[in-house]
């Protein structure tokens, strides 16, 4: 027969700095801490005698940080702590990016044990007894710095971390106007908050098919993660453009400073689509009528119709100046107005685009009959973006189709001009089309859909759905 005597739970708190029976201890790396910078924290049980079916599951919740937990691991290591040598088994281990700067308070981690304690002097059988000890990690506050100020000629892309770059331009594929664009970051921190600036790209450059991809992997060290953005560039003209490199600035908590990332410069060379237009030229004649501001005086102009400073003409150009800026302010302020604000502001996108359709054929730039086309499609994805007060930037196929006033245009009006928005982005990205780019029977189907769609569409607050420009 087996007596089994339990003493009563008593509370026992963990006394790293004491040679205790047992105790838990956590340990955090590195000490020093910055906002956004990702540390370890693991909660180590220290014990020199032997533990009954201890509890060993963590539920550790680190407010305002994003924690990642490693695997469990079973492994235990012996280590000399307080003249006292102990066995040690991590209980958990986490790695925490905090996101607010300020006292961070650790988790207390509370656990129960058992114990195999020596028998009572008055137990007949002399079993051992079991003794239940609950154990309670000691209260710390770990401070988190607040990065310093940001200068301004570094652009900040929110990536606390050392990181290594990995630019690369892929070879020009199709027909030779798109380049392949793709940017590699590997490092030890967080990106999850990562936000790539916008690159600087040489005039009648685009980019599209921006992607980003993220993914992270715990190590010993800490997070190891790593970023991947892929884009394509495409070139409306052949000629030789210099796509100048990616700047990025990121935090080095090691070093306690920002750091600059300056990617390489590439030269691009297209040698395939229709030549640049050529800059508009000023006539001789034509400057020499342009009014000249100052007059050139010398020691023999001493009379006061020789200066131009304080005289009539010269407030005259000065107040003429103020009007103009007053001017280009009011319209500034003018087009920042909500569209309810001006219901009739939508209005003029018709006769705006009415007369842009009659002056394609005038312009230097679209003298090929696809070139029309594309400027005419242009025009009329630019009057549904001012019919609609939707940003040019934000505009895409797909969200244009699921718009509410697109869905209660009548079936006829809604699949034509969904048939040429497609057939202008195939014409434009693929070359696919350029048959059904007769001109001037373009110029009037286009012209038709637009009293068409002028007759159902009205102004309206922009959809909240839809995304607003980068």
């Amino acid at each position: 027969m087996l007596l089994l005597v339990t003493a009563a739970s008593a509370c026992v708190a963990a006394a790293p700095d004491s040679a205790a029976a047992f105790f838990i201890r956590p340990q955090v790396s590195p000490q020093r801490v910055y906002a956004g910078q990702t540390i370890v924290i693991r909660y180590l049980l220290y014990y020199r005698t032997a533990l009954i079916d201890p509890e060993n599951e963590l539920e550790v919740t680190f407010p305002n940080c994003l924690v990642e937990a490693y695997p469990r691991s079973e492994v235990e290591t012996t280590e000399r702590w307080q003249g006292a040598t102990y066995r040690v088994r991590q209980l958990g281990k986490y790695a925490v990016t905090p996101q607010v700067a300020g006292p961070l308070p650790l988790p207390v981690v509370t656990l129960r044990y058992k114990i195999s304690a020596p028998p009572d002097p008055e137990d007949f059988f002399g079993e051992p007894r079991i003794l239940t000890r609950t154990l309670r990690s000691p209260a710390q506050t770990l401070p988190v710095l607040a990065l310093p100020p940001v200068p301004d000629s570094i652009p900040f892309a929110r990536a606390v971390g050392q990181f290594q770059f990995e630019p690369r331009f892929g070879p020009a594929v199709s027909d030779g106007r798109r380049l392949a664009l793709q940017l590699k970051i590997r490092g030890t921190g967080s990106l999850q908050l990562f936000a790539l600036p916008a690159p600087a790209l040489p005039a009648h450059v685009e980019l599209f098919g921006g992607a980003e991809q993220r993914g992270q992997r715990l190590t010993e060290a800490g997070l190891r993660a790593e970023y991947t953005y892929t884009g394509e560039l495409y070139a409306k003209y052949r000629g030789t453009y210099t796509v100048a490199g990616l700047r990025i600035g990121y935090f080095d908590p090691a070093a306690g400073q920002y750091r600059l990332y300056v990617a390489p410069a590439y030269t691009w060379r297209v040698t395939s689509g229709p030549p640049a237009p050529a800059p508009a030229r000023v006539s001789a004649k034509r400057r020499a009528a342009q009014p000249r501001l100052f007059v050139q005086a010398s020691l023999y102009q001493a009379h006061d119709y020789y200066r131009f400073y304080g005289s009539g003409r010269f407030y005259l150009l000065l107040g003429l100046t103020g009007l103009l800026l007053g001017l280009g302010a009011g319209l500034h302020y003018y087009r920042q107005l909500p569209p309810h604000t001006l219901p009739g502001r939508g209005k003029v996108a018709r006769y705006r685009a009415l007369w842009a359709l009659r002056r394609v054929a005038a312009r230097p730039d679209v003298s090929a009959a696809e070139a029309r086309c594309l400027a005419a499609d242009e025009i009329l994805i630019t009057y549904l973006c001012r019919k609609l007060a939707w940003p040019r930037s934000a505009f895409t196929l797909i969200d244009f189709a699921t718009h509410p006033a697109v869905q209660a245009l009548p079936a006829p009006v809604r699949a034509q001009t969904l048939h040429e928005l497609q057939r202008h982005y195939k014409l434009r990205f693929a070359g696919a089309g350029a048959e059904q780019c007769a001109w001037p029977q373009q110029q009037t189907k286009l012209a038709g859909l637009i009293h068409q769609l002028d007759t159902y569409l009205h102004d309206q607050a922009p959809d909240q759905r839809l995304a607003t420009a980068r």
